[in-house]
């Protein structure tokens, strides 16, 4: 990797004294023109405020003073740079600067906006002058929260870093993980293929497939070598419970049939369980009822051992917030 020194030895001495002459004189000449176009600007649009009653040439103008100079400056340095040779490495740290420059300076205007649109609609919509700068004050908040981390990926996408880690994790093998996509079930596929419809078929798989996923966060954090406590324990918060809750859903399916005492059984000779579908032993002739009120009333511990679900729930939110 070359040294800084050799960087700037290799920028003078590749340049020619008629090329830093005209970088010195591209450079001032795109400054002034830019710092003029903005002083223009924002007095023409304040002059504009003055004899309108609109808000949106203020806001316009609010906007275009929040130009910062060293926005301006870089986009000088960054065109007078054309007429020099510049060493690899030092075009890419001018580009990088450049372009989180540029989309430091969009995110400055779109608050100013964001804020206008606030202010604009809660006046609208809230009376009360209190209930009115605490509303306007949240959507604030999180409209630059959104505006800043939008922004924020978008300038890193742009510098070549892949962000799909950042969204969905990386997988067990260290790669990014793609976004899970699941095709919404049709209400007509599963009254024919299942009988009920879709909304609960829905409610039976999805528990499920957030369950998968936890278990590939868990992988996914061993692999990499970092702390699996919280993951682990959400997932075996959430496993628990979805045992329980599909046992108590399919005992609730058999209905009476899931009664876990059988009278018959107690009498001598009873071979219930040796002739269930023929001679109908099992409550409702089908043996799958017999263990539900068992598998049911047994589930109830997956949630005690192993850690009780209000332990695990502890260790997450001390490892999440410390």
């Amino acid at each position: 990797m070359e040294s800084m020194i050799d960087i700037f030895w290799e920028l003078l001495t590749n340049n020619s004294g008629t090329a830093w002459i005209a970088f010195a004189v591209s450079f001032g000449v795109v400054l002034a023109i830019l710092l003029g176009l903005r002083k223009l600007l924002v007095r023409y649009f304040t002059r504009l405020a003055e004899r309108t009653t609109t808000r949106i040439d203020d806001v316009l103008a609010q906007s275009l003073g929040r130009t910062k100079f060293i926005f301006l400056l870089l986009i000088a340095l960054w065109f007078a740079c054309r007429s020099l040779y510049l060493p690899v490495p030092l075009a890419k740290t001018l580009n990088v600067f450049v372009l989180l420059a540029l989309f430091f300076q969009i995110g400055l205007w779109l608050n100013t906006i964001l804020a206008y649109i606030v202010e604009h609609f809660v006046r609208l919509e809230i009376e009360e002058e209190s209930s009115r700068l605490a509303t306007s004050t949240a959507l604030t908040f999180l409209g630059r929260l959104v505006l800043w981390s939008v922004l924020l990926l978008v300038a890193l996408e742009n510098l070549g870093v892949d962000v799909t880690s950042l969204v969905t994790g990386l997988g067990v093998d260290g790669t990014p993980r793609r976004t899970y996509l699941y095709q919404v079930v049709d209400n007509e596929w599963t009254m024919r293929e299942y009988g009920h419809q879709a909304v609960v078929w829905q409610t039976a798989v999805h528990p499920v497939v957030a369950l998968e996923m936890l278990v590939l966060r868990v992988l996914s954090a061993e692999k990499s070598g970092k702390n699996s406590l919280d993951i682990a324990g959400l997932l075996k918060i959430r496993g628990s419970e979805i045992q329980q809750r599909y046992s108590e859903l399919m005992m609730l399916a058999a209905g009476p049939y899931s009664l876990p005492l059988i009278q018959e059984a107690m009498e001598a000779g009873w071979q219930g369980d040796a002739a269930a579908g023929a001679l109908g032993g099992f409550p409702g002739g089908v043996v799958a009822n017999a263990p539900l009120a068992s598998t049911y009333f047994n589930m109830r511990k997956t949630t005690i051992y192993g850690g009780s679900n209000e332990v695990q729930r502890t260790i997450v939110s001390q490892v999440v917030l410390g």
